[in-house]
């Protein structure tokens, strides 16, 4: 059993700077749990687990593990008993050594170190078979270095060799936030099965909700410092997982409750919940209700939807229409983005760098240096809803010179990590020779090679008189040094943005814009907020406000 007991700890103290990130912080998570915590950035969740494995200090408090008080433990005796696996694949393995020698070092970890060979080939079958369930081929590759593999291999590898040795508890740092949703994928399924075969005690942090209620058992929700959703479930509130909501309850003009549906848990079936003060609807968009967005946004069909798992069916919408709500009238505000990639291969960094960009017929469409949304709208319109970034030799030498604007930049930082692992899986395309590139990427070569002379002959003339681009970004963007690369973009719609009607104290409205009494909505399912478009100079406008309306609507709701 872990136990957190008055947990203080300020940053800067005595300065203008200083912070109090954590005052009385208190939990226990008991053996076996596995726990889920999710919280806005800044809320002191990674705080917290550098807290548990010592890198961090407290100022005041304990840190007991099974009763024995570890507070002032060195952080390199804790990691004898605890493993760690961190968001960048990278800091969980040493990638200048082979598979071999890491996993080695792993299985060595919490033994005394002498002069005796560091790596044991007779254990090589061995590490082979602990490999080969993974299926990412590396039981094949025991002598290459870790830092070729490609970042899901990397991050598999290190949760593995994480678990290699007797541990009391496993912490999971966001460990799949740099992956692509493939990847993901793959090492939350790694994931499920190490900590279910080991039964070892997990705590991850995640921002991703549904790997949060799928795979742990409890879920603890930070902000400021705090457990606020622990401490509603200590507090005495339920959390039905598992349990969709299907119809709304009223009685008279007043909703009263809502029936669930619960698929898995005690009972199974459908369930009536009373509500005293109200109902508040915190369901989401409709992106995945096909109906839906062909009646309230017809820009998004045919578009696919990157919004995972498929969860997203208008659910909230549907029981509050029902029930005599209104909505806004369409068309229905999307948000629509190149990243995350609904293509196979995976995300490819730099979706909004301003490269030259043609379509499926190897043509030049637009300015590529407008705003983010006009670029991913304009390629909607284009055959086959589908845009190439086509750049040459020269890719790392300007990608920090074309400004700060919407992902123009890598989300870790390390520009030519992301370029070399969306390279390897194929989301970036590579060919010595334009004609080569053209094949590779399905468009006419006559028609791609006139467009890229075309292109070349303006970055020359200093002047794109054919769509007016940003001079500054022309001249560093031509193309002539092999090799060159091609980069596909298709959109994929990420939510919708319109809900239904609220006033200023949440309360859903009917069709007469009165209240309906006792029904509350907040997040993407409540509307009145966005127009035709989703702003990105407005940052996180759709979580922001979920989270800020849906508190300010549940004060509403208690009066």
């Amino acid at each position: 059993m872990l136990e957190l007991i008055n947990i203080n700890k300020n940053y800067n103290p005595g300065s203008v700077n200083e912070l109090c990130l954590f005052k009385d912080f208190n939990l226990t998570v008991k053996d076996g749990e596995f726990v889920s915590v999710v919280g806005s950035n800044g809320s002191g969740k990674t705080s917290m687990l550098n807290i548990i494995c010592g890198s961090i200090a407290v100022d005041s408090g304990k840190i007991l593990i099974h009763g024995e008080d570890i507070t002032r433990q060195k952080d390199y005796i804790r990691q004898r008993r605890i493993g760690r696996v961190y968001q960048d694949p990278s800091k969980g393995t040493c990638p200048g050594m082979t598979i071999l020698e890491n996993m080695s070092i792993a299985e060595n970890k919490g033994k005394p170190y002498n002069l005796g060979r560091g790596v044991n080939k007779a254990k090589l079958e061995e590490y082979r078979e602990m490999l080969r369930p993974l299926n990412l081929g590396l039981e094949d590759k025991m002598g290459v270095q870790v830092g070729s593999l490609s970042g899901g291999q990397r991050q598999a590898l290190a949760l593995l060799m994480a678990t290699m040795t007797p541990i009391d508890f496993l912490i999971l740092d966001e460990h799949t936030a740099a992956l692509d949703p493939k990847t993901a994928e793959i090492i939350m399924e790694l994931t499920d099965q190490v900590v279910k075969e080991k039964k070892v005690t997990t705590i991850m942090v995640t921002h991703n909700l549904r790997y949060a209620v799928e795979y742990g058992n409890r879920l603890i929700m930070m902000h400021e410092g705090k457990a606020i959703l622990d401490k509603a479930v200590e507090g005495g509130a339920q959390v039905y997982y598992n349990t969709e909501g299907v119809q709304l309850v009223k009685e008279g003009d007043r909703v009263t409750g809502v029936i669930g549906n619960r698929t898995k848990g005690d009972p199974k079936g459908y369930v009536k919940f009373n509500a005293g003060k109200g109902v508040l609807l915190a369901t989401g968009d409709y992106g995945n209700d096909p109906e839906m967005v062909k009646a309230f946004a017809p820009f998004c069909v045919d578009l696919p939807n990157t919004y995972f798992p498929a969860s997203n069916t208008g659910g909230g919408h549907k029981m509050a229409m029902w029930a005599g709500a209104s909505i806004d009238k369409p068309a229905h505000a999307p948000m629509i983005h190149f990243d995350p990639s609904p293509l196979p291969e995976g995300d490819a960094p730099f979706s909004g760098t301003p490269w030259l960009a043609v379509n499926k017929l190897g043509q030049r469409f637009q300015n590529e240096d407008t705003d983010y949304p006009y670029i991913v709208n304009q390629c909607i319109l284009q055959p086959e809803s589908t845009r190439f970034q086509v750049t040459d030799a020269d890719y790392n030498q300007h990608w920090n010179d074309f400004g700060g604007d919407f992902m123009r930049w890598t989300v870790s930082g390390d520009n030519q990590a992301e370029w070399d692992d969306a390279l390897e899986r194929g989301a970036i395309m590579k060919a010595d020779s334009l004609e080569e590139l053209a094949g590779m990427m399905g468009v006419p070569k006559d028609d791609f090679l006139k467009t890229v002379e075309r292109y070349n002959a303006l970055v020359d003339k200093g002047e794109d008189e054919d769509f007016g681009k940003n001079p500054d970004y022309l001249k560093i963007s031509k193309i002539e040094k092999a090799p060159f690369y091609a980069i596909k973009r298709v959109p994929g719609v990420l939510t919708i943005l319109g809900g239904l009607h609220v006033n200023q104290g949440l309360q859903v409205l009917d069709l007469e814009e009165q209240p309906i009494e006792g029904l509350y909505a907040a997040g993407n399912v409540s509307g009145n907020f966005f127009g035709n478009d989703y702003p990105l100079w407005l940052g996180a406008a759709s979580c922001g406000r979920a989270a800020t309306f849906g508190r300010y609507a549940a004060k509403s709701m208690m009066g």
